[in-house]
């Protein structure tokens, strides 16, 4: 797996991401019937399975990697996102400039 540089993107461009290294994967690849091919993640052998001893886990265990537009998976994905921002400006204040400054007149 090649992660490239996300400096060499335009907006519109399709590409991979890896959520977990916050990194773009690659561009979109095709297949012959026009469709986004699905680009599995590399396996992790090494968690173990949760349940009972000698249960087997159902369902499919592959991972693909999310693809979109660049401007939106770094939106969703790259872009660190803030947590709670503390503010000082109390609710009070708030209603107040927003009686004297309505956005919608």
């Amino acid at each position: 797996m090649i992660i490239t540089d996300d400096a060499t993107y335009r907006d519109d461009e399709l590409v991979y991401v890896d959520p977990e290294n916050r990194a773009v994967v690659g561009r979109v690849e095709w297949s012959k019937n026009g469709n986004p091919k699905s680009l599995e993640r590399a396996k992790e052998e090494d968690k173990p399975v949760e349940g009972k001893k000698g249960e087997r886990r159902k369902g499919s265990t592959r991972k693909h990697y999310p693809f979109g537009t660049f401007k939106s998976m770094r939106r969703a994905f790259l872009e660190k996102k803030q947590k709670n921002v503390a503010t000082d400006v109390t609710l009070d204040q708030v209603i107040e400039k927003a009686v004297q400054e309505p956005y919608w007149d």
